[in-house]
């Protein structure tokens, strides 16, 4: 199975915003941001994983980062991080999502393409 890494960052202060994309995005309504020197959330079912915080800080603008993997055919990879670029374009959110395909060791197999 291909899996894809991917990491993004999405400029926003509000927690909740983000909180509404990622369960809009893989339809779990019971996905919360929780505090926790800021705001994280983590999610991982069997060849999905996605850990989201907080960043920036009081001298630096506020935004989140998000990381994971998606192990799928990478076409299907590409789409569910299209869909999740489109969910964050309908929020009015500025963001970048960069993705890969990795081995099992995370070694890059592919040249690494953005999507914002």
């Amino acid at each position: 199975m291909a899996i894809t890494s991917y990491h993004g960052t999405f400029y926003t202060e509000s927690p909740e915003i983000i909180e509404q994309i990622l369960r809009s995005w893989l339809s779990k309504n019971d996905l919360q941001m929780k505090p926790h020197r800021g705001f994280q959330m983590h999610y991982e079912t069997d060849g999905f994983e996605l850990y989201c915080y907080d960043a920036g800080g009081p001298e630096a603008p506020f935004y989140f980062l998000l990381e994971g993997r998606i192990e799928d055919a990478p076409d299907t990879a590409t789409t569910r991080l299209r869909d999740l670029a489109d969910l964050s374009r309908n929020a009015g959110l500025e963001f970048s999502i960069d993705y890969e395909q990795v081995d099992t060791e995370g070694n890059p197999l592919s040249a690494e393409e953005t999507i914002s």
